[in-house]
């Protein structure tokens, strides 16, 4: 598959630095410095016009340092207390303060005061006068974020104007490339932490993540929290969900800008557990058509889903030069050398193959390891739609049953000894497809095994060596984005 959905959906990558919050060091109240910076480079990640066009403007404000001071700045930002200007983006004049000069005059974010009643920046900001020159306006720093002498109690905000300049849109919050370091342990630190070889940091930074509904940079009544929560909190919804958050199952309407708070905050109970400690991270924003797609998929063009106990997982094709046949290379009651370095003894895997030559795609099983002592029965029950597949690329070993009904195989059942594996592959090439496995492990399923053993665990593969565990009595869904709807 290509970077674009043959109906014209396409999902852009945007800004993949551009809120990137790197190696940060936090102090905790005895005047060590912090400094939040950018681990990711911003080239690479610009936005590439077509049928759907994102861009982002944005007003961040600081709380801080030593708690909320009153330094001068804005009225407005996420609660009634003040904060300071950081950046922003566009800012015609480079003060900090989110400003368009419209032609008739120069309008600002702060315009509006505290009530926001009279025309602010928001009121005017469009696609017209939002470049992509997004670094230009970082002021004084390499990155969006980066923030120093931070300290428990302060904090910040980031109120993101989300711009679909075309057709309606769904659109994500994503982050990614999480890092922590502990960063040496200093005295105060070493009297309080019990895991000197983990940063705590993560754990004792708050996000909030909220629809500004009328882009006014607080939290009120009319707003609707995305996410709440720690940041390692965010972390494990996103490593083990999906590709981001989605901001609304609902589609943004193109041709106007919508915003987005992004708020965090340190605490100030957290102590001293926090000293030197780092986190880092990037931000940034996926869209989708929301034509042909009633659906938002939380997958890119190139991904698959996998849906598993009422979650879904993004993961990408295992790649090779070879046909599946070759790379399978089936012997006699097992796979071959390049197959077999994805076995694992006890467990059972599954993942998409894509032959890097033809495009060819096929979705592989594999049961166990060779040698490992112990054998293992399977059944695996499937339901297809957009593919119809009268045999498969793979049958590991001819004793095992497949089933057929009006010619297509709907049920697998497997059942080996201590030293070989099993499996097989059926190819998926159709565009789009889905793909129902009911599972039936060890003593359920229809076969005993040829010696003693059980499976412990099932899991999918993504070729970018991401593992997810999946239910092993539950049925599981594989699809591409543009086939959730089969």
């Amino acid at each position: 598959m290509t970077d674009e959905h043959t109906t014209g959906l396409t999902r852009r990558r945007i800004l993949g630095g551009i809120g990137a919050v790197g190696v940060a060091s936090v102090g905790a109240g005895l005047g060590t410095s912090a400094y939040f910076s950018d681990t990711e480079s911003f080239e690479g990640n610009t936005l590439t016009a077509g049928e759907l066009d994102l861009k982002v403007g944005w007003q961040q404000v600081y709380y801080g340092p030593n708690g909320l001071e009153d330094p001068e700045g804005p009225i407005r930002p996420r609660t009634d207390d003040l904060g300071e200007f950081v950046n922003a983006h566009p800012d015609h004049d480079g003060d900090a303060e989110q400003s368009v000069d419209t032609g008739d005059g120069v309008v600002n974010w702060n315009d509006g005061g505290a009530t926001g009643e009279d025309t602010d920046v928001t009121d005017v900001i469009s696609c017209g006068n939002i470049d992509e020159n997004y670094a230009d306006d970082y002021g004084d720093q390499e990155t969006l974020v980066a923030l120093d002498d931070v300290k428990p109690g302060d904090g910040g905000q980031i109120t993101f104007n989300l711009c679909l300049c075309d057709n309606p849109g769904y659109i994500w919050l994503t982050l990614a490339n999480f890092t922590e370091g502990e960063n040496d342990i200093t005295e105060p630190e070493g009297e309080v932490d019990s895991t000197p070889a983990d940063g705590e940091l993560a754990e004792n930074m708050h996000v909030d993540i909220s629809l500004d509904e009328n882009c006014n940079s607080r939290n009120d009544d009319e707003d609707t929290t995305v996410w709440s929560g720690t940041l390692a909190e965010a972390r494990e919804e996103v490593e083990t969900g999906s590709n981001g958050l989605l901001l609304s199952e609902d589609c943004f309407e193109g041709g106007e800008c919508h915003c987005v708070n992004v708020g965090w905050n340190v605490s100030e109970d957290v102590g001293n557990v926090i000293q030197t400690d780092s986190v880092g991270f990037d931000i940034g924003f996926y869209t989708e058509q929301c034509r042909h797609n009633p659906e938002p998929c939380p997958c890119l063009s190139d991904e698959f889903v996998v849906e598993a106990g009422g979650e879904q997982h993004c993961v990408t094709a295992v790649e090779d030069d070879m046909t599946v046949e070759e790379f399978y290379n089936y012997s006699p009651h097992r796979a071959g050398d390049d197959a077999l370095g994805y076995t694992e003894s006890d467990r059972s895997q599954l993942f998409l193959y894509r032959n890097t030559n033809t495009g060819d795609t096929s979705l592989v099983m594999l049961h166990d390891t060779v040698d490992d002592g112990s054998g293992g029965a399977v059944t695996f029950e499937f339901d297809f739609a957009g593919i119809t597949p009268g045999s498969w690329s793979v049958q590991d070993d001819s004793g095992d049953t497949y089933q057929t009904d009006s010619g297509v195989i709907s049920q697998a059942d497997w059942s080996w000894a201590d030293a070989p594996t099993d499996g097989g592959a059926i190819p998926v090439d159709d565009d789009p497809f889905k793909i129902d496995i009911t599972p039936a492990f060890n003593d359920d399923a229809d076969r005993d095994p040829l010696n003693e053993g059980d499976i412990d665990s099932w899991v999918a593969l993504s070729g970018d060596d991401t593992v997810v565990d999946l239910p092993m009595d539950e049925p599981v869904s594989i699809y591409p984005c543009d086939g959730s709807d089969l």
